[in-house]
């Protein structure tokens, strides 16, 4: 129902992997369960060691909106979640393009240029709850549990923006966010 298409030409890959964890909002007009999510992403320095045996925790959310006082949206309340460990969902190459690997806790950049796309199909699907007359704001959780430490995964930016700009925080050990959602933008 919602498509944001990797940014090939100029993408950056926001550093997703645990402790950080990265969420962008989408739009729901329609009421119906969710039964496919895809994300673009690559890993930094083209890295394929963890295409295949990361560990993802992906989250829908309720919208926080903008106020005078936190000028971006941001996630509010986690609404569902579920791991998909290993095997458990499906890759494919997706191509490449001209982009950097982002971490924005230290503002870095790195050239990479492998895209990855991730498919998803939940076995307890979120049911969205728009209406064309009531439409509702959702976010898009990710973080990714690698089994080498020095494995780095970078969620794509989009070519479709919608709304606000995307988000990055952190969780705690347990997986836990710690709500210090920060607004994403081209450093």
């Amino acid at each position: 129902k919602w498509w944001q298409l990797p940014d090939t030409a100029n993408g950056l890959d926001v550093h997703a992997t645990f402790q950080n964890i990265v969420a962008d909002d989408f739009l729901c007009k329609e009421a119906g369960t969710i039964t496919n999510i895809q994300v673009w992403a690559s890993w930094k320095d083209n890295a394929t060691a963890g295409v295949l045996s990361t560990t993802f925790e992906l989250g829908i959310w309720s919208d926080l909106p903008a106020t005078t006082a936190n000028p971006h949206s941001r996630p509010a309340q986690l609404l569902w979640s579920e791991t998909f460990v290993p095997g458990s969902y499906l890759v494919s190459n997706a191509g490449t393009g001209n982009e950097q690997f982002y971490d924005p806790d230290n503002n870095s950049l790195t050239p990479e240029n492998v895209i990855w796309r991730y498919d998803f199909n939940p076995k307890k699907p979120f049911c969205q709850k728009g209406a064309t007359n009531a439409p509702r704001v959702y976010w898009l959780s990710i973080t990714a549990r690698t089994v080498d430490p020095n494995l780095f995964f970078g969620w794509k930016t989009s070519t479709n923006h919608w709304n606000d700009d995307a988000v990055y925080g952190h969780v705690n050990a347990a997986g836990t966010a710690l709500n210090d959602w920060k607004e994403l933008y081209d450093p």
